[in-house]
C-alpha cells in the first residue's frame, strides 16, 4: 500500500513499524532512502529497519555515558577490592548499616564449603542462618568470585565492581532504549545522561547497592519496543536469572513486562499462541530453578512474610516530591505517618518539565490507534504495579485518601517495600517524556532543548550529586574495636560466638568479622528475613536456661547486649568460667580457668557458689 502513495500521505497515517529490512527496500526510492539514511528522527514513525539487532555504535555510546556518570560521581574510589572501610566504617554510628551485612554475608560465604543449593551460608546467623540472598550479598558476583577466594587475601569486596557495572549498564540500556525512537546521536547521549543519573538510581547508590540493578527494567523496555525476530525470545530467561541473583524485587517487574510484551506479540500474531505458552513455562521453570539454586527456599514462606505492608509504600505525589533528598527548586510535600524510609520517586526538575512538554505534544497531535495499541499493554502493567506500590494505605502527601483493608495482603506481606513497584512507571514516564518532548522537532533543536533540560535537572539535583561525590571521595578508615589479645585466643578456643539476645541492638559487625576470619559460627548478624518465633524462642530460651543452671557449652563464647543482663548472669556461673568486659563487650568465656587458658586483664571468675 505504501509503494504508490506520496510520502506526506504515508506520514498522516500514523506509526508504522518495519521488522524486516527487505520491507524498507520495497518502498519508493525516495521514502526508502529517507529511512535508510537515518533522517527520520523527527517523523511521527517508529521504524525498526535494524530487524531487532543491537546498534553497536549506540552500545558504545551508552557504555561511555555510564562510565562518565560513574567517574564524575567519584565511585571509582570504591573499585579497589581490598578497600572495605567504606562498607564497615558507617557501622560505628549505625550498627545496622546495610552494606556492612552485605559484605559480611559474602565474607562468611567465601570461606564456607560449596553446598547445594549453592547460596547456603550456614555460619552467618547460626540457628537462623539461611543464604546470601537474605544479606543482599549479590549472589551472582558471590558465585563468580568464590572459586578464587584463596587468592584474594584477608579482605575482598566486589560491591565497588558491582556499582561500576550498574552505571555502565544503566547508560547502555538508556541509550539503546532512546535509540528505538531517536535517530541522532546527540539526543541519544543526552537522554542516556538523564537515565544514568536518574534520581532513584542515585538514591540507592548511597547504601542499597543491590537495588542499583534498575537497568534490568530498561533492558526489559528495550525488548518490549524491539520487534521479535524469532518465535521464542530466550533472552527473557537471562533477565529473570539476573534479577533473582541480584535483587529479587526486580523479578516480578521483569516477569510483568514480559507478560506485556507477550500480549503485544500475541495481538500482532508474531507467533502461534502455543509458542507464547512455551516461553512463559520456560520462564517460570527457569525462575524457580535459579531461586532454589540461589537459596531462596532456605526459609519457609511464612518466615519470608512480614506485617509491614503499607509502611514502605509510595505516595501519590512521589514523582514530584524530593522527600528528604535535597532539591534546589522543589520543597518536600509531606509524607505518610507510616513512612519508613521508602517511596522515593522524584523525577527531577528537568524531567518534570519534559513531562509538561510531552503532555502538550500529545494534546496538540492526534494519537493514532496503532501507536496506542503498541504501548497499551506496557502502560497497563506499569499502572497496575504502581497501584500495588501505593499499598492498601493510599496517601496524597500526608493525607490519607483511600484505605483498602486486606488488599492483596499475602503478596504485600512478602514484598513489604511495595514502593519499588513504582519504578517501571517511573522509567516509562522518565524516558517517554524526554522522547516525546523532542520527537517532532529538528535534531539540532532537540539537542538544545535536551541540553537545557539536563542542565536544569543537574542544578536541581546539585545537593545530591555533590553530596554523593563528597561522600565517595572521603578517606574511610575502619579497624575492629576488638584489639585485645584475648579475641584471637578465644576465636580459636570457641567455635560459636553467641549474642544474648541477638535480636536486641548489639554492635554485631566486629563480632561477625572476628567469627568469619576464624571460621567460627555466630548469631550476631543482620539478616532481612528471620525464621519465626516458633523456631527461635525455644533455642534462645534453652540457652538462657543453661546459663541460669551453670550448664555452659564448651564451644560457645557469650556476648551480652546490656550491662544489666550481664550482671544478672555472672552471679549464676561458677568460678571455672571467666566473666568480664573487654574492648566494650561484656563476655562470659566458659571453662576458661578450668582449661588453664592464659590470664587476661579484665576477666575474673564467675561468682556462683
Amino acid at each position: 500500500r505504501l509503494k504508490s502513495q506520496p510520502l506526506c500521505r504515508i506520514l498522516r497515517k500514523g506509526p508504522i513499524t518495519f521488522s524486516e529490512p527487505e520491507r524498507i527496500a520495497s518502498l519508493t526510492p525516495d521514502c526508502a532512502g529517507l529511512f535508510s539514511r537515518g533522517m527520520c528522527s523527527r517523523l511521527p514513525l517508529e521504524i525498526d529497519g535494524s530487524g531487532g539487532s543491537v546498534c553497536w555504535v549506540d552500545a558504545g555510546i551508552g557504555l561511555g555515558v555510564g562510565l562518565f556518570a560513574w567517574w564524575a560521581l567519584g565511585f571509582y574510589h570504591f573499585l579497589p577490592p581490598g578497600y572495605i572501610a567504606w562498607l564497615l566504617a558507617p557501622t560505628d554510628r549505625n550498627w545496622y548499616y546495610d552494606p556492612g551485612t552485605t559484605f559480611l554475608g559474602w565474607h562468611f560465604f567465601r570461606h564456607a564449603p560449596w553446598t547445594l543449593p549453592l547460596g547456603m551460608n550456614p555460619k552467618y546467623g547460626l540457628e537462623f542462618a539461611s543464604s546470601i540472598v537474605f544479606t543482599d550479598s549479590l549472589p551472582l558476583l558471590a558465585f563468580l568470585f568464590k572459586p578464587f577466594s584463596r587468592w584474594m587475601g584477608t579482605n575482598f569486596q566486589y560491591t565497588g565492581i558491582w556499582i561500576f557495572c550498574c552505571f555502565l549498564l544503566q547508560g547502555l540500556f538508556g541509550v539503546l532504549l532512546a535509540g528505538r525512537f531517536v535517530r541522532d546521536w546527540a539526543p541519544k547521549v543526552l537522554i542516556g545522561l538523564f537515565v544514568a543519573t536518574a534520581p532513584i538510581l542515585l538514591e540507592r547508590s548511597w547504601d542499597q547497592y543491590a537495588l542499583m540493578n534498575q537497568w534490568l527494567i530498561l533492558w526489559a523496555f528495550y525488548l518490549y519496543f524491539t520487534p521479535r525476530m524469532g518465535r521464542v525470545r530466550w533472552v527473557w530467561l537471562i533477565l529473570a536469572s539476573l534479577a533473582i541473583t541480584t535483587s529479587f524485587y526486580l523479578l516480578p517487574m521483569v516477569l510483568t513486562i514480559w507478560l506485556a510484551e507477550a500480549m503485544r506479540a500475541w495481538w500482532h500474531k508474531r507467533a502461534p499462541d502455543w509458542w507464547h505458552y512455551l516461553e512463559g513455562a520456560a520462564l517460570l521453570l527457569t525462575s524457580a530453578g535459579v531461586m532454589w539454586l540461589t537459596g531462596y527456599f532456605a526459609i519457609s514462606m511464612q518466615s519470608s512474610q512480614t506485617t509491614d505492608f503499607g509502611k514502605f509504600a509510595t505516595n501519590l505525589l512521589s514523582f514530584v516530591d524530593p522527600q528528604n533528598y535535597q532539591s534546589v527548586f522543589v520543597r518536600p510535600m509531606g509524607r505518610s505517618p507510616l513512612w519508613r524510609g521508602e517511596g522515593y520517586g522524584y523525577l527531577g526538575l528537568g524531567v518534570i518539565l519534559s513531562v509538561v512538554l510531552a503532555g502538550r505534544e500529545l494534546l496538540a497531535r492526534r494519537v493514532s490507534r496503532a501507536r496506542v495499541a503498541q504501548c497499551l499493554p506496557l502502560l497497563i502493567v506499569a499502572l497496575l504495579m504502581f497501584v500495588f506500590a501505593l499499598s492498601d494505605q493510599v496517601y496524597f502527601a500526608s493525607r490519607k485518601v483511600l484505605e483498602l483493608p486486606g488488599f492483596i495482603t499475602p503478596l504485600g506481606q512478602m514484598f513489604r517495600a511495595s514502593s519499588r513497584f513504582a519504578w517501571p512507571l517511573y522509567y516509562l514516564m522518565f524516558v517517554g517524556a524526554l522522547v516525546l518532548a523532542v520527537r517532532q522537532i529538528k535534531p539540532w533543536k532537540a539537542t538544545i532543548l535536551l541540553g537545557f533540560l539536563l542542565a536544569g535537572q543537574w542544578v536541581d539535583l546539585h545537593p545530591v550529586l555533590l553530596g554523593l561525590r563528597d561522600r565517595n571521595e572521603a578517606a574511610f578508615t575502619w579497624q575492629s574495636p576488638m584489639v585485645d589479645d584475648f579475641w584471637s585466643v578465644a576465636a580459636k578456643r570457641y567455635k560459636k560466638l553467641i549474642a544474648i539476645s541477638p535480636l536486641f541492638p548489639v554492635r554485631y559487625v566486629p563480632i561477625a568479622y572476628l567469627a568469619a576470619n576464624n571460621g567460627d559460627f555466630t548469631n550476631a548478624s543482620y539478616i532481612n528475613r528471620y525464621p519465626g518465633p516458633k523456631l527461635l524462642d525455644p533455642i534462645h530460651g534453652g540457652r538462657i536456661d543453661r546459663l541460669h543452671d551453670n550448664r555452659l557449652s564448651h564451644d560457645e563464647l557469650y556476648f551480652f547486649t546490656t550491662r544489666e543482663s550481664f550482671e544478672e548472669f555472672i552471679v549464676r556461673v561458677g568460678p571455672e568460667h571467666a566473666v568480664g568486659k573487654i574492648d566494650g563487650y561484656y563476655v562470659i568465656a566458659p571453662f576458661w580457668f578450668s582449661d588453664k587458658m592464659p590470664p587476661v586483664q579484665g576477666l575474673t571468675p564467675g561468682q556462683r557458689r
